[in-house]
């Protein structure tokens, strides 16, 4: 079934690979020891095996295409189609499960040998060497799981493997625990790079770059009349977006005091204290001239009050001279005393005027 499904994925596309996970999942959970239902020709039925991890029967039974050199659909196979077939095996730690050998004496020492049996020996074949690959493995960083991670890092930096799938990523896998402590960040768990560094590894690029919004394009000051009859102008096109580092973070807003050069009333009387103090004055004068005047008019509609005349100087003595003034001045001052001198003869209180007695006859 393998060989057939991997006929028809090479015959349509030649350059992808046909990876074929192993058979079998025998554990002994509810055994003694050892595999009681094997799944492939000449297996030893004294070690137990991950799901999909056994290829001890691959020598004796590899995964074959089809024959004739064409695929299923009829379409010739490239040349080179049976080095596509890569095998897979999942492999796992002492925490997904119990396996016997986990209970050796010898642990993880013995972990080696057991790989060799299982899958290994198919890479390492002097005769007819396959691709194999572990398309799954990972544990947690604590007692044997950190233990086995290690001794799986020694043994695929001598193995003839193919590669192999670590996993996982994501921070929330919880039978093994991710390269990820949090997205957000994102946070590395360093301990596990630190363990994966002695692998050899394909080059990915490393930088995660962050498209952001550019910024809005500056207000235009209307344009000048033109003619209808020209072509209008393309308008300006938008700056770039910028790229920043995956760790930017904007900045915090300052907040600025205001100044006292930024004008008002508060700016001015810091900037001009004699200035300010005129101001002030002018005010005082000109709200006493609007109250003197609005106090002698009286409320909206009634009768305004009359107004006194000015005192007059009694008879005999002088008015006060005027510090300063011209001969006009003090010409008028004279023609005024003058006029108010004959108004002082006038009686202040007339009296009925007495009857003149008839004379006698």
């Amino acid at each position: 079934m393998a060989g057939q499904v991997a006929d028809a994925l090479l015959s349509e596309c030649p350059r992808w690979l046909a990876v074929v996970e192993g058979v079998g999942y025998c554990q002994t959970s509810h055994q003694d020891k050892g595999c009681e239902y094997p799944s492939a020709a000449g297996q030893d039925t004294s070690l137990t095996t991950w799901w999909g991890e056994n290829l001890q029967g691959v020598l004796a039974n590899p995964v074959r295409l089809g024959r004739g050199g064409l695929g299923a659909s009829g379409v010739p196979r490239h040349l080179d189609a049976e080095n596509k077939i890569v095998y897979g095996v999942q492999v796992h730690a002492p925490s997904t499960g119990h396996q016997d050998y986990f209970n050796d004496r010898h642990f993880p020492a013995n972990l080696p040998h057991v790989w060799d049996q299982i899958w290994g020996h198919v890479a390492a074949n002097a005769h007819a060497p396959r691709a194999v690959m572990v398309v799954d493995w990972g544990a947690t960083t604590e007692g044997d799981d950190l233990l086995w991670q290690q001794a799986m890092v020694t043994y695929l930096s001598h193995a003839p493997v193919a590669g192999s799938f670590y996993g996982a990523l994501n921070p929330d896998a919880k039978s093994t625990g991710g390269l990820l402590t949090s997205w957000e960040g994102p946070i590395v768990d360093q301990q596990r790079v630190d363990l994966l560094s002695a692998l050899p590894a394909a080059a990915v690029p490393t930088t995660v770059m962050l498209r952001i919004k550019p910024p809005p394009p500056p207000q235009m000051s209307p344009p000048p009349r033109r003619n209808l009859h020209s072509p209008s102008p393309a308008p300006p096109s938008p700056p770039p977006p910028r790229l920043l580092p995956f760790d930017w973070q904007p900045s915090p807003p300052t907040r600025t005091e205001p100044s006292a050069s930024d004008g008002g009333l508060s700016g001015m009387v810091a900037d001009d204290p004699a200035g300010a103090a005129l101001l002030a004055l002018m005010l005082l004068l000109i709200s006493s001239y609007i109250y003197r005047t609005c106090r002698a008019q009286g409320p909206p509609g009634a009768t305004p009050r009359p107004t006194l005349p000015l005192p007059v100087a009694p008879r005999g003595m002088p008015l006060p001279r005027r510090p300063c003034g011209s001969a006009q001045a003090k010409q008028g001052v004279a023609s005024r005393l003058t006029e108010d001198e004959e108004e002082q003869t006038e009686p202040l209180h007339p009296t009925k005027a007495k009857p003149r007695p008839k004379p006698r006859r």
